[in-house]
């Protein structure tokens, strides 16, 4: 009889037509919020993000020093702020020496104190 009843497109499946006194189920999706967020939104986003690391990457500004002196160091601008809070006037007088100048031991010494896993 099943057999017939296939034939003829009357197959009964085991749903209910009616849900009556039945909540229906709660289903939980995850990372509905990705949806609700809109890709183009996104893109603009991480363009603009990468635009701006672009434009303020000091680019030519490591490549220069092996053929000019930068005009001051960090540890300078410290200490001329460090004497302005202080009330004093500090002005650094430096000369640029060659590296060949500089004796090696003294060079390793700076590498030391600069990394000590070295």
């Amino acid at each position: 009889m099943s057999s017939r009843r296939r034939q003829r497109g009357q197959i009964r499946s085991n749903r209910r037509l009616w849900n009556i006194g039945q909540r229906p189920k709660a289903r939980t999706r995850r990372f509905r919020w990705i949806r609700k967020i809109p890709f183009k939104l996104l893109l603009v986003v991480v363009a603009l993000f990468l635009g701006f690391e672009i434009l303020t990457l000091p680019f030519m500004a490591v490549a220069r020093l092996s053929s000019e002196n930068p005009a001051d160091t960090a540890l300078m601008q410290q200490r001329i702020e460090e004497a302005k809070d202080q009330g004093k006037l500090l002005r650094i007088d430096y000369r640029w020496v060659p590296l060949s100048k500089i004796p090696r031991h003294v060079r390793m010494a700076v590498l030391v104190a600069e990394d000590g896993a070295f």
